[in-house]
């Protein structure tokens, strides 16, 4: 079983809820199904190729490379949800375009990762079943999620 790390944010010590993180860590190492949404809406150009890398860092080099799951990802924009569905050890992908609504709905039932813009830096806010994590402009090349 993987553990997703306690170094998440370089802020962590200030948590409203450490009993949501402990949840949401929970959550997210014991389903084996997941998600991730990616979403660009209203960010400037700079912070959606950063909510996108994060996106791609946490599926081919972090938590979920390793991990035995069925990954449902989304990167969404003003037009709609492009939705991709990896099943680990499998070579299939299944790619549709749907409405922001109903990916969110799509995630339903599952511990998931909404990496979305924020204009100012602020560190992630957990929830029993999901973590937003907001970039900025100026985040670094790591949208500051550490698996280990």
């Amino acid at each position: 079983m993987l553990v997703l790390g306690t170094a998440l944010w370089p802020s962590f010590a200030i948590w409203d809820s450490n009993a949501n993180y402990l949840k949401f860590k929970t959550a997210i190492e014991d389903s084996n199904q997941s998600g991730i949404i990616m979403d660009l809406r209203g960010a400037p150009p700079a912070a959606r190729q950063k909510i996108l890398q994060c996106g791609v860092d946490l599926i081919f080099g972090g938590f979920f490379s390793k991990a035995d799951k069925d990954l449902l990802v989304y990167s969404c924009d003003e037009t709609g949800c492009m939705s991709s569905r990896y099943l680990r050890n499998s070579t299939e992908t299944i790619n549709t375009t749907i409405p922001f609504s109903d990916a969110l709905y799509g995630l339903r039932g599952r511990p998931y990762f909404h990496l979305l813009y924020n204009a100012d830096s602020r560190p992630p806010v957990y929830t029993a079943v999901y973590s937003e994590v907001f970039i900025t402009e100026d985040s670094g090349e790591s949208c500051g999620i550490s698996m280990s």
